[in-house]
């Protein structure tokens, strides 16, 4: 394979932000993505059972993949 130069590759950048709020057995995620002058969000909740024994760190996790895969969800349906 001959290469006539040096490669150059587009740079992109985004920032993302994420917000967690809990009260009452309820814990909820915001995912903030800022791309190319635009903002999209994704939102996820977890809730508590009160048989759980969930800790706090494991829900603002599930609740943060919830909204990840939301926020997911909403890019590919703005590129499709």
């Amino acid at each position: 394979m001959h290469h006539s130069g040096p490669t150059t590759l587009d740079t992109a950048h985004s920032t993302m932000s994420i917000t967690i709020n809990e009260g009452g057995g309820r814990t909820q995620a915001k995912v903030v993505l800022h791309a190319d002058g635009e903002r999209l969000a994704g939102f996820g909740i977890a809730y508590r059972h009160p048989c759980d024994y969930l800790e706090d760190d494991a829900r603002r996790k599930i609740a943060t993949a919830r909204a990840l895969s939301d926020l997911a969800d909403r890019l590919v349906a703005t590129t499709a």
